[in-house]
Parts: structure tokens; sequence; C-alpha cells
């Protein structure tokens, strides 16, 4: 199989480099799967009580997923955006479109086609079922949900992707993807910055519903209640409560949950059946 740099090579000149003969899966369980989610998972727990240490992760963890998943929202619904906080954490802000665009629907969907053939060209079954969910929830928020549900899913994805988000990046670490991606450097990256956003947000939520802090009321840029909040828009706009919210978040988080707990134990399993044979 070549090395990554010569993949590089016969991709820069046009060429596919040498097709994998096997498709590639979960990866084979080892430490990372095994000790690095529960130590990923704690540490970043710990870290959430470390006051100005959490504040400077969350900068550069939950705010970049917070403004990327908007702009993954309206993506899903051909709308344009463009998250500016994802590469500029301080300026916390995504900028999207109100109105959905044909061409930049079509945009997508050539991009997702392109994300397909590259991962059936390289046999990843990882990023064959990423790129089929994403033309599935393309297709739906798309040509299925109204334009209305649409901009509240896009508003609501904000917060919702420091948590989908997140857990994407932790479970993306138990299956290997091609090697032009170097994934096995990033891997143990992935989890542990996908691990602290999910941590953050989900008691963050917790803590909500225990009523021992407070809604996240306002926008990033003004530090206080504005009717540019996405808790405000939600309500304002789309008539939610601030229990329909806090509910919605925990409901997602609780499926992120089981999802990575689920890939937690199937690696360990995996692991324990090969040491006893």
């Amino acid at each position: 199989m070549a090395e990554p740099r010569e993949e590089l090579e016969a991709w820069a000149n046009g060429r596919f480099g040498d097709r994998p003969e096997e498709w590639s899966g979960l990866a084979e369980p080892g430490p990372i799967q095994i000790f690095g989610l529960p130590i990923a998972l704690l540490s970043g727990f710990a870290i959430t009580k470390m006051g100005f240490l959490a504040q400077i992760l969350w900068y550069f963890v939950t705010v970049p997923l917070h403004e990327t998943g908007h702009a993954v929202g309206s993506w899903l619904g051909s709308g344009f955006a463009f998250p500016i906080g994802a590469f500029l954490p301080m300026a916390g802000l995504t900028v999207m479109s109100d109105h959905r665009s044909a061409s930049f629907g079509a945009a997508i969907l050539l991009g997702l086609a392109a994300l397909g053939a590259f991962a059936w060209n390289r046999r990843s079954g990882a990023l064959i079922l990423v790129s089929a969910a994403l033309v599935f929830l393309w297709f739906r928020w798309t040509f299925v949900e109204t334009d209305e549900e649409w901009r509240r899913f896009s508003i609501w994805a904000g917060m919702g992707g420091e948590l989908f988000l997140s857990t994407f990046l932790v479970l993306l670490s138990f299956y290997d993807l091609p090697k032009i991606l170097h994934w096995d450097f990033f891997r143990i990256f992935a989890l542990f910055y996908g691990a602290f956003g999910f941590v953050s947000s989900a008691t963050r939520w917790l803590r909500i519903r225990a009523g021992t802090e407070r809604m996240p009321m306002g926008s990033f840029l003004t530090g206080g209640p504005d009717a540019a909040g996405d808790v405000e828009r939600l309500v304002s706009a789309h008539g939610w409560t601030a229990a329909r919210i806090t509910r919605s978040y925990l409901d997602l988080a609780a499926v992120c949950a089981i999802l990575i707990v689920a890939h937690w134990l199937h690696a360990l399993s995996r692991r324990l059946r090969t040491s006893q044979r």
C-alpha cells in the first residue's frame, strides 16, 4: 500500500494511488479506545471544574463546535453559512443566510458526492457511512422540512453542535480512516477534543435542569441577554419554552452518550475476545 506522501503526490497528479484491497471500518481496539476514552472523559470533567483552564478550553473547543454546528445546520438545508468562530474563537460568530440557495445546495451535494467517491476509492466504511448519512440529512432539510423548520434547526444546531460534533469526533476515534488523512496521528487529539466538548456541554445542561446554572441567554458578542441569542430566537421566533429547549439538548446528550458507551463496550468486548484466543 502506498505511503501517505505517495498518495498525496498521486492525487496532486490526478491519480488515485493504490486502492486498498480490503475495506476498513472499526479500528482494532487498542489503548486509545480502551483506556483513552475513560481518561479523556474524566479529564474533561475535571477540567470543567478548573475555572480559568475551563474558560480557555471553552473558547478553543466549545465555541468552534458551537459555530460549526450553526453552519452545519444551515448547510444541510442548502443555506450559505461561514463559521468565523470556528477559525477565530474570540469572534464567536457564524454568518448565515436566511434563505436557501439552489446553487449552494448543488455545491453541497457535489461536495458530499466527492466525499463518497473518495471513501469508495479508499474503501473506507466509516466515511461511506458519514457521506450517506449527510446526503440523507441534506435531502431531509432541503426538500422535506419547511423553511421555518430549517431556520429553527440552524439556530438549535449551535448548542446542538457542541454535543453532536464532539460526539462525532469521539466516535471517529474508534474507526480507521484512509492513510492519506494521517488519522493514526490525529486520532488521539480528536478523542480528547471531542470528549471535553461533550462533557462540558452535557454537564452544563444537567446543571441547568437542576437549577444550579442559568440558561445561556444572549449572544457571544454582547455577553448578555439580547434578541440575537440562540435561546431568545428559539423562544421569540419559534415559540419554544425554556423547558423544551433544555429537554431537547438533554435528549440529544443522552443519545450521544449511548453511542459513545456502545462503541466503547463493543471495543472492550472485541479486545477481551482477542486476548482469550
